[in-house]
């Protein structure tokens, strides 16, 4: 096959789990099955909107509910364009700004392998766009005259579309890694459902009582083919000036199969009702 009939496609999901994740979020706001099919048009709309939810929660007052996907951004993206105390509160200006941030690689320039997918890159990306990425001294680790990390168009787009895929909270996300695909997609999909209510509600009436990372994760484990073993990983993390931290949880390669087990089987059911109700402590809102 010659080089002209492999197809290109604007988006690649790679080994790096928040890059997947992100990856994970452009298909599933493109209404696609898997990032490698999300076309060049598709692309443009999904980093339209993610510009035009960034602008909304950066040009929130406190003391509304858009301000919560602002605390989000900030988890993630510390002094960014997005999250920096002297952000403009223009929002031409702003969006303007945000904007550049996705513009499409540079045809007949020199040009990097992007860091994540390999493909080609004119833009260099450090820790002011990045989710938990090399640290502020990014200027001292990377070879001579490279001011930071290659990023390409895609990899720029799922990096900031990394928020809808994610279980988050007002200080940090959670992915989900799986050796099957069915389940990253599925654990993307619920997120993105529940970025949509935060955005809309603010977190205290979207968030439904008891939710949390590791219960979509089981969730998400269950659109897996039943009877097959699949191990997965969630990656906890957050990323602001202070103290970030990641946390990895991993999973057997039965945990699937025993979820399955458990669904199918009615009196499982109940049982497995009756010890989550039996192991429920709940706070002082509930």
């Amino acid at each position: 096959m010659s080089d002209a009939a492999v197809p290109v496609t604007p988006l690649a999901s790679t080994s790096h789990p928040l890059q997947r994740a992100g990856a994970w979020a452009v298909a599933v706001l493109a209404g696609r099955a898997s990032p490698h099919e999300v076309t060049s048009a598709e692309l443009d709309a999904v980093a339209s909107r993610v510009v035009a939810d960034v602008s909304t929660a950066a040009l929130a007052a406190k003391d509304t509910v858009a301000y919560d996907w602002w605390k989000v951004l900030l988890a993630l993206y510390p002094n960014s364009k997005a999250t920096h105390s002297k952000r403009s509160r223009d929002r031409a200006v702003l969006e303007s700004g945000i904007s550049e941030m996705f513009v499409p690689d540079i045809s007949g320039v020199p040009a990097w392998p992007c860091t994540f997918c390999g493909a080609r890159a004119t833009v260099v990306w450090a820790k002011l766009s990045l989710p938990l990425f090399d640290t502020n001294k990014v200027l001292n680790t990377l070879p001579p005259g490279v001011p930071g990390w290659p990023v390409c168009r895609g990899c720029r787009v799922a990096a900031w579309a990394l928020p809808y895929g994610a279980w988050v909270t007002a200080g940090s996300a959670t992915v989900l890694s799986c050796e099957e695909d069915a389940a990253e997609r599925e654990f993307a999909a619920r997120n993105v459902l529940h970025a949509q209510r935060v955005m809309q509600l603010g977190f205290p009436r979207a968030r439904r009582p008891g939710a949390r990372a590791e219960l979509i994760a089981a969730r998400a484990l269950g659109a897996i083919r039943p009877g097959l073993p699949a191990a997965a990983t969630l990656w906890s993390f957050k990323n602001d000036n202070k103290e970030p931290w990641l946390r990895v949880t991993r999973t057997r390669r039965a945990v699937p199969l025993f979820l399955a087990t458990v669904e199918g089987n009615a009196d499982l059911r109940s049982a497995w009702s009756r010890l989550e109700r039996a192991l429920t402590r709940r706070d002082k809102n509930g």
